[in-house]
């Protein structure tokens, strides 16, 4: 049985995605048959798990598709150079705001 805090955990993380669905939307430039913001001057840097182990990641993109599935393109802040794909579940609860609020600033 899932705990109130579990519950409460998923249900934040829902809300932090569908926020940076909606800015997404309000705010990205075309990408195949979705959207997309690539972060140029000021790139957000979050706390996420890359490799299985706890990381800062310096995001550099961040897309939904057609079906509004989340990309998120990143790179470990102390090991650059080697960008991948994070799994947006991987980034910790409360961290996404940092990503949602950078969209849309630096034009």
């Amino acid at each position: 049985m899932e705990s109130y805090i579990q519950s409460w955990i998923k249900t934040l993380r829902r809300c932090e995605q569908d926020d940076l669905k909606n800015k997404l939307v309000l705010e990205g430039n075309s990408y195949g048959k979705g959207l997309e913001w690539v972060f140029k001057d000021e790139q957000p840097c979050v706390a996420a798990y890359s490799h299985d182990e706890l990381c800062d990641v310096v995001v550099l993109s961040v897309r939904i598709d057609s079906d509004l599935l989340i990309t998120i393109i990143g790179d470990e802040k102390l090991n650059r150079g080697q960008e991948h794909v994070i799994d947006v579940n991987d980034i910790f609860v409360g961290e996404l705001e940092y990503i949602t609020s950078e969209i849309g600033r630096s034009l």
